[in-house]
């Protein structure tokens, strides 16, 4: 529910509690003057039983309205048997006062109007003509009561012409409300949706996704969020013009409400980037069902050469995140499909990448003490984010691969832990530096670089302090070591340098090629794994250079 919505449901319940304020107020005048007659000039204090009858009744009505103040409560629910309820105790209260005031000829018959009003308007034409039918019903009987006990007074003409009022009250009423309820749900379906692809827009995804995430955690259910980006979208854009770019998103979003009809969660996030929210379903389904799409996708889109000269094949890559124990809030989640996402992008594209962690691993761990740590080095690492977002993404990609080398290689759980954590805290000395000197767009002083290069000494000692870390140490020391016994910081040489440091330093040194950096623009893959090959023997282990080459080539 919207702010607007909530300020509007707000305002109406405060409304219609003035109307039962009302009603109440108005059955309690016949009431007490029924127990406490005009011509006495004072409360008769001998009779108890009036007394006592009086105090019972101003009772029941604070009560009452204390009842109806508790459904103000915007957390309080409205069940169909609360308003059953309602209904019943206004009706005996209504017809208390109607006989009190001398039943048949009674002029409170008018009250049924403000049960009519607040209740046409509150739930629409169907509860406004029940509320009417069962207040004329109750008006007829009273009528039947005066003719069988000889009631004179012209009470008959009067209740028919009521009667229809009641009627076309809650028609008119109920019709204005059922209009505006429509009227309303038009602007909000208008305001939601895309108006080029007719999917529900970036606003309205984060208001439902926030909803669904709080609903699938609170109750235990999956929930996976899918984040699709098209590929090489710009450059088809820069190709064809917009005209064709359009045309293209709103084929996309065609071909997603045919494969997945089940969800009406298909949200335009970007330009052309979609999210849709899967909900019952696991990291695994959700995989299989996007890489389903994706594969369709790849044989349906843009495949005419005639109309593709320039052969720019649009592919589709999806990152996916499954909801977890340990995510804080829904933003978490989100960020989580859009890491997946920039790893799909980065591994060639055209694929299917689930959001998996290191961090996840150890939090589903039994190990409280590796758990407690692993928490605190995630803190460092938002460190890194905040002061040099190259660093921080250069470490996640760094991670990615020695995650990959890991399956490339066959490691153990253990050696594949160690190896996921040192790539996830590598760079981690850099925090000891001025933000300026990580970004600096010219080409580093020899001061300056001797300085840095004692940041793989700065994080093994960050690490080594908080104990159990032992071989992450070494890593973090060796990982600008090199084969040939020169590299930095200590020069240790060939088989003495720990295996996964070797893996780490092909890794680390493979993404710095392939990135931009402010001082020295990117080489493409086929120039670094070539740098990667003239390198091998003295930089890097020649047997872990060319499994990681062999690793690249399968992705």
């Amino acid at each position: 529910m919207t702010d607007f919505e909530r300020n509007r449901s707000q305002k109406l319940k405060i409304i219609l509690f003035t109307l039962k304020i009302l009603t109440i107020l108005f059955t309690a005048v016949p009431v007490f003057q029924k127990i406490f007659p005009q011509q006495n000039a004072s409360f008769p204090t001998n009779d108890y039983k009036g007394t006592l009858f009086a105090e019972l009744f101003t009772g029941a009505v604070i009560g009452l309205i204390m009842l109806l103040w508790k459904m103000l409560d915007k957390g309080n629910s409205r069940s169909r048997i609360y308003t059953v309820l309602e209904l019943t105790i206004f009706f005996l209260l209504i017809m208390f006062a109607i006989y009190c005031s001398g039943g048949p000829v009674s002029s409170y018959k008018f009250l049924f109007l403000y049960l009519i009003i607040s209740h046409a308007i509150e739930y629409g034409i169907t509860t406004g003509f029940v509320v009417s039918a069962i207040s004329s019903v109750l008006v007829v009987l009273t009528d039947v009561f005066g003719l069988l006990n000889n009631v004179s007074g012209n009470y008959l003409e009067n209740d028919v012409a009521l009667i229809a009022m009641f009627i076309s009250i809650a028609w008119t009423l109920g019709y204005y409300s059922s209009m505006e309820d429509h009227f309303i749900d038009m602007l909000k379906e208008h305001a939601n949706r895309d108006g080029l692809t007719s999917s529900y827009n970036h606003r309205y995804f984060f208001e439902v996704f926030e909803q669904d995430f709080e609903t699938s955690r609170k109750e235990g259910r999956p929930l996976c969020l899918a984040m699709l980006d098209i590929d090489h979208f710009k450059e088809y854009n820069d190709t064809y013009g917009h005209q064709r770019g359009d045309a293209v998103l709103v084929r996309v979003v065609e071909e997603m409400k045919k494969h997945f009809p089940e969800t009406d969660g298909i949200f335009r996030y970007g330009g052309d980037e979609f999210s849709i929210i899967l909900h019952n379903c696991s990291a695994k389904q959700a995989s299989e069902l996007t890489d389903a799409f994706r594969s369709h996708l790849e044989q349906t889109l843009c495949v005419d050469e005639k109309e593709n000269p320039y052969h720019v094949k649009l592919t589709v890559s999806v990152g996916i995140a499954e909801i977890s124990p340990s995510m804080n809030t829904y933003l978490d989640m989100i960020s989580r499909a859009d890491t997946a996402l920039y790893n799909a992008k980065f591994l060639n594209r055209n694929r299917v990448e689930v959001f998996s962690s290191i961090f996840d691993e150890i939090d589903n761990s039994a190990d409280l003490k590796l758990h407690n740590t692993l928490t605190s080095m995630r803190a460092l690492i938002s460190v890194i984010n905040s002061r040099d977002d190259y660093t921080y993404n250069h470490t996640n990609r760094v991670a990615k691969y020695c995650w990959m080398m890991a399956r490339q290689l066959n490691l153990g759980r253990e050696d594949a832990r160690t190896l996921m954590v040192g790539a996830f805290l590598h760079d981690l000395g850099k925090i000891n530096y001025q933000k300026e000197l990580l970004i600096a767009s010219a080409p580093l002083s020899d001061e300056q670089w001797a300085e840095l290069k004692k940041h793989p000494v700065y994080g093994a000692e960050i690490v080594r302090q908080i104990g159990g870390f032992d071989e992450v140490v070494t890593l973090i020391l060796q990982h600008h070591e090199r084969y040939d016994g020169k590299g930095y910081p200590y020069g240790v040489e060939g088989p003495k340098l720990n295996r996964l440091s070797r893996v780490l330093t092909v890794a680390d040194s493979y993404d710095a090629m392939v990135n931009d950096r402010p001082y020295k623009k990117k080489m493409t893959q086929d120039q670094a794994i070539a740098e990667l090959r003239r390198c091998s023997g003295t930089q890097f282990d020649p047997e872990l250079a060319e499994e990681f080459i062999r690793m690249l080539k399968k992705i």
